[in-house]
């Protein structure tokens, strides 16, 4: 019988916008207080809060990134079409939690549009709300590593790449011009 890995990497990016993204962090702490002692989590925090219980880093090379994700049980990240891909192109479905105009985390509600159409498309976990974040990282973290990734096989980087295009074009043409805001 294989041994399991002496821990789990259980990885958050809230990407570099300059809004703060407080609510990941907060929230992942507070799963991580519950979470077994075999799970590391390290949250790129960007402009936002530390994380209190797990290990933080505001910024990422993207090389860092890259080898984390391939590394990582699970992702969790902002609703960033380049995140969501690097995951994908790996074989993870990650979990999105889009940044929300109202919460004062971004200009507008484009990754939220943005990723109810690629949940739709089956390409990413979408994650509203805290109980469920907790819930699919409790039970994602007891899955052995292989059965957290798509086989290779079914990872095919020009349908994934194809399908999130196709959601960015229905979202529609920006109508945002000087002095006017955006509908979105």
């Amino acid at each position: 019988m294989t041994e399991a890995p002496a821990s789990l990497l259980v990885l958050a990016i809230v990407g570099t916008d300059h809004h703060p993204f407080n609510r990941m962090s907060d929230w992942i702490d507070r799963w991580l207080a519950g979470a077994p002692a075999s799970v590391r989590c390290l949250i790129q925090y960007g402009y936002s809060r530390p994380p209190r219980l797990a290990e933080g880093r505001n910024l990422l090379t993207y090389q860092e990134t890259q080898s984390l994700i391939a590394e990582a049980h699970a992702v969790v990240c902002h609703g960033g079409p380049a995140t969501i891909m690097d995951c994908r192109r790996v074989g993870l479905t990650p979990f999105v939690m889009p940044r929300k105009h109202s919460l004062g985390e971004h200009v507008d509600n484009h990754q939220v549009l943005f990723t109810r159409r690629i949940a739709e498309a089956g390409l990413i976990r979408l994650v509203d709300d805290e109980t469920a974040l907790h819930r699919h990282l409790t039970t994602e973290i007891v899955k052995p590593r292989a059965a957290t990734r798509l086989p290779a096989a079914a990872i095919d980087g020009n349908d994934a790449v194809r399908a999130i295009a196709e959601s960015i074009h229905r979202l529609g043409p920006r109508r945002r011009r000087l002095g006017r805001k955006s509908p979105v």
